[in-house]
């Protein structure tokens, strides 16, 4: 169980917006944050990429505990993105996959996350 001292990493966390170029008339993601500096304990469970024809696909999951937010479950979803803002992996993003909460007292939410290359 994650207690508040294991809080190591400052993490973003970034919701996806549909955006349409002028130009082309095309549909573009760009990512805003939602939520700023939540600390949040990072656990890698494991990594690798994977090549499909001329794509890399990661493979790389970890494993984001953050406190509750109120709003998470019904809001936060698959394809927002985690931003680390720690100086030693500042820049890394990572696309949540899943979202799980370990206990049932609203108390700890677990974002099951792949990096983004």
């Amino acid at each position: 169980m994650t207690v508040a001292g294991q809080l190591n990493s400052l993490i973003n966390i970034l919701r996806p917006t549909d955006v349409q170029d002028q130009d082309t008339g095309e549909t573009i993601t760009t990512f805003e944050a939602y939520h700023r500096k939540v600390p949040a304990q990072k656990e890698d469970t494991s990594g690798g990429t994977t090549r499909r024809g001329l794509q890399v696909e990661a493979n790389v999951v970890s494993v984001f505990t953050v406190p509750w937010i109120d709003e998470s479950r019904g809001e936060i979803g698959r394809q927002w993105r985690v931003n680390l803002t720690n100086r030693s992996e500042d820049g890394l993003t990572y696309e949540i996959v899943s979202i799980r909460e370990p206990i049932d007292r609203k108390q700890w939410l677990e974002l099951h996350c792949s990096a983004v290359l």
